[in-house]
């Protein structure tokens, strides 16, 4: 967890490959759960 805002981690897995994976965005499931 320390390493999630860092530079490095953000160039090697950038949010946008997750995306391309096809992974679910934690992020976005609680933003379409939020009224």
């Amino acid at each position: 967890w320390k390493l999630s805002k860092t530079p490095q981690l953000n160039q090697a897995l950038p949010n946008q490959r997750f995306k391309e994976m096809g992974l679910y965005s934690l992020l976005e499931g609680y933003k379409k759960l939020a009224v």
